[in-house]
Order: C-alpha cells, then structure tokens, then sequence
C-alpha cells in the first residue's frame, strides 16, 4: 500500500502536464488540414482546365497557382524559396495537373497533398497557431506560412503565405478565400 500511495501522485502530475497539452495545434493535425484548405474543388478544377472561370472563385493558393499570369515585372526575389515552380524550370501541365489531382476521390485537388508534406513546424497557442509546411512531388517542391484558429474546438486554417512571392490568402465566413498582394520589407 506505501507504493501505491507514492506512484498516485506521479501518475497525477504526469496526466496534469499532458491535459495541458491537449487542444493544441499539433504537426500531425495540421497536416491533414492543410491540404484541403489549399486546395480548389474538383469540378472548378475542370473548369479551370477548361478556360472557364467556377461560378464562385474560391481563390485558395492552389487556385493563385493554376491561374497565375506574371504581369511582365520579374517575380520577386527568392520566390522560388515559396515554390520552385517558379524557378523557370519547364513544366509539364498534364503532370502537374495529375499531381495536385492525387486527392480526386475526396473530391478536391491542392498543391499540398499529404503524402507530399516533407516537413511541418507548428507553434501553437491555446486558440491560434502558426506554421510553415514543406512538401515535395516529382513535379514540383516547395513551402507556405500558415495561421490557424480554434473555433467550438475544432481547428481550422484560416491564413496561408508566399512571403517570398508576396501573396496572402484569407478564409472568409463562408470558408471562401480570397489572396492580396504584400509588400516585402
């Protein structure tokens, strides 16, 4: 009975510091979020790769990617650092396509897919969370900030970046996103 009574209050505190960790935006978590939140619905891909525009754009940075148009200007500095597709190598859209369409049976297609994700650092708060996720496909490599929240206890990603390329995208009420261009500083 002296043993039980000494391994209780162990047991307690070791329980304690794991309960307070709970809630907490984990890597694992966050990497079965991240690639739907990036992505764009299967039909509006078809769209897309049609020439037409979906009904309701819903411009994620999967969207920004498949209709990126460079403005004449160079690309930033160091973009390549956000995505190496934009280190002017050649791409092939049919293979890239098949690559961010590596989620078709659940009905989305992203450039982050799970098993592409090489690398997920998250620093996490009660209720907000910030990271930056790396993936990698034979097609096409690269990484993106994100910011999540934690609303009715669920965790939801409400932010994604491209420093480098200087775009941000922001989930709106309805789950919709929309991308603003930043200024480096």
């Amino acid at each position: 009975m002296k043993y039980l009574i000494a391994i209780v209050p162990v047991l307690f505190v070791a329980t304690n510091c794991v309960a307070q960790d709970q809630g907490k935006l984990t890597p694992s978590i966050a990497k079965t979020l991240l690639p739907k939140a990036a992505s764009v619905r299967i039909d509006d891909l078809d769209k897309l790769v049609k020439g037409e525009k979906p009904k309701k754009e819903n411009q994620s940075p999967t969207y920004w990617l498949l209709t990126f148009k460079p403005d004449g200007e160079p690309l930033p500095k160091d973009s390549e650092k956000d995505l190496d597709l934009f280190s002017r190598k050649l791409v092939n859209a049919n293979k890239l396509l098949e690559a961010m369409n590596a989620s078709k049976a659940e009905e989305f297609a992203s450039v982050i897919q799970a098993q592409y994700i090489t690398d997920c650092n998250v620093t996490s708060e009660d209720e907000r969370a910030t990271g930056r996720v790396a993936f990698k496909c034979n097609e096409y490599s690269g990484a993106i900030d994100f910011m999540a929240v934690k609303r009715m206890g669920e965790w939801a990603i409400q932010e994604f970046e491209w420093p480098h390329l200087g775009v941000r995208f922001k989930r709106d009420e309805d789950g919709n996103w929309s991308n603003e261009r930043i200024k480096k500083d």
